[in-house]
């Protein structure tokens, strides 16, 4: 609450009511409107090097590195037009914005007359629920209804013509010692300490896949380490700058997030030149169509261990299978957007992915000189089952054809069995299909060390 306190009070003191007001202090006004967009901007021209270099807990390395931090998040607001705004919690103010002003729009040229809200060439056979598939249990942290209002009498979440955009602010990008730190936030997989188990399909080429995957909040052992259920496609040679990914499922990572740090988030992430440059959610490279999901939003729902499950369904495809077909992401049955084909390299996801991967990641940073204790899943080994054990259901991929396959064998592979493992499952019936159980909790003094 104090940092959407601390916000609150700058912007309203540089547009309304003068440099006097600095020292008001917001918590008498804890109801005040939030900040419209232009008075957040004119707040951040307005906020000196004094209140952020050599301030804990920011970690910019200069006043020269903060005013890049200045001009990057400006340049992330340019021609973006504000057209509603609410605090999603306590830490985080969203942008309804005009959906043809979002920066993926008018990076693509794109208006009334080309725009597209869902794939037109879906895969045969025609994908639809199984007859024992529940309708999807929508999680309130990412489906944004307007069913409900901030503290602020703000109606939380976005009409139909815009889309939701978490605010970007200086106390979110100072905590990092540069932009381009801020920009990667995670670790890259060839740092050392990434740990996975996974499943692969590494065909000669597909249009993406999909999978139901298990909803859990894990424990972390420590604030900068990370764990992530996911799935990617991939096209390009590993450790060269042809690689190029799209990347979705959940990740738990204190340091990525400033807003809702004890729960898993939702993420889309997309990649280019060997990780050399990256994009979260719908920054400039993504077009969002749906005006309900909240691309970074906390996930809430979870599975109960020894009790009820819970999982969502995660889904990239190629339209079409199409070398001009763009990139759609789908989330629990909701077409949220997609990046245009045009975005990847012809040595790339241009034309189709090379590989289909689904899995679990965890960043090991080796506490006190031993393996983290964080969890990957649930924590549970995969040998333990349903009910305890993480896992990736109704597991398929689409050829070239554009139709579904459903894998039998899957190929599998991971950096540290005696920590975290997968273990492969066919013909699992309606529901199920080909799926897989992964994780484990890591330090333990039998196995993993």
């Amino acid at each position: 609450m104090e940092a959407l306190r601390r916000f609150t009070k700058r912007a309203s003191a540089s547009v309304a009511l003068g440099a006097a007001l600095l020292a008001f202090d917001a918590s008498t006004t804890a109801r005040a409107e939030l900040p419209t967009l232009a008075q957040h901007l004119s707040a951040l021209d307005a906020a000196s090097a004094g209140q952020y270099v050599g301030k804990a807990p920011y970690r910019v390395v200069s006043a020269t590195e903060l005013a890049r931090m200045k001009a990057h998040i400006h340049s992330q607001y340019a021609g973006v037009k504000s057209v509603h705004v609410f605090a999603y919690d306590d830490d985080l103010v969203v942008d309804c914005v005009d959906q043809y002003t979002q920066l993926g729009a008018t990076r693509h040229g794109l208006n009334a007359s080309n725009w597209k809200t869902a794939p037109t060439h879906l895969p045969q056979p025609t994908d639809r629920p199984s007859p024992s598939e529940p309708r999807p249990l929508r999680d309130p942290g990412v489906f944004l209804m307007r069913t409900d209002r901030d503290a602020h009498g703000n109606l939380r979440g976005c009409e139909p013509g815009s889309v939701p955009v978490n605010r970007i602010t200086l106390e979110m990008v100072a905590l990092y010692p540069t932009v381009t730190d801020y920009q990667r936030r995670s670790l890259l997989p060839s740092v050392a300490g990434h740990e996975y188990a996974k499943a692969s399909f590494p065909y000669n080429s597909n249009a993406g896949g999909q999978a139901y995957i298990y909803a859990w909040n894990p424990f972390l052992e420590l604030d900068h380490e990370e764990t992530i259920l996911q799935l990617w496609v991939v096209a390009g040679a590993a450790g060269n700058d042809t690689l190029e990914t799209i990347e979705a499922g959940w990740q738990k990572a204190p340091h990525n997030w400033t807003w809702g740090k004890d729960y898993p988030h939702l993420f889309l992430f997309a990649s280019k030149g060997n990780y050399a440059t990256m994009q979260w959610d719908n920054g400039s490279w993504f077009v969002q169509t749906d005006h309900s999901v909240d691309l970074g939003g906390k996930l809430t729902l979870s599975s109960v261990t020894g009790g009820s499950q819970y999982s969502s369904k995660y889904y990239i495809y190629k339209d079409g299978a199409s070398s001009t077909g763009d990139w759609w992401f789908n989330y629990d049955g909701v077409w949220v957007g997609y990046y245009p084909y045009t975005e990847f390299s012809s040595t790339g996801l241009r034309n189709a992915a090379a590989v289909f991967d689904v899995g679990g990641e965890v960043y090991n940073s080796e506490p006190s000189g031993r393996h983290t204790k964080t969890d990957m899943g649930s924590g549970y080994q995969p040998s333990s089952g349903w009910g305890y054990a993480a896992y990736m259901r109704m597991i398929r991929w689409i050829d070239t054809s554009n139709t579904w396959v459903i894998p039998n064998p899957m190929s599998l592979s991971y950096d540290n069995a005696n920590c975290y493992a997968v273990e492969p499952h066919y013909d699992g019936g309606p529901g199920w299909e080909s799926y897989i159980y992964l994780g484990g909790e890591g330090y333990n003094s039998l196995t993993c060390r």
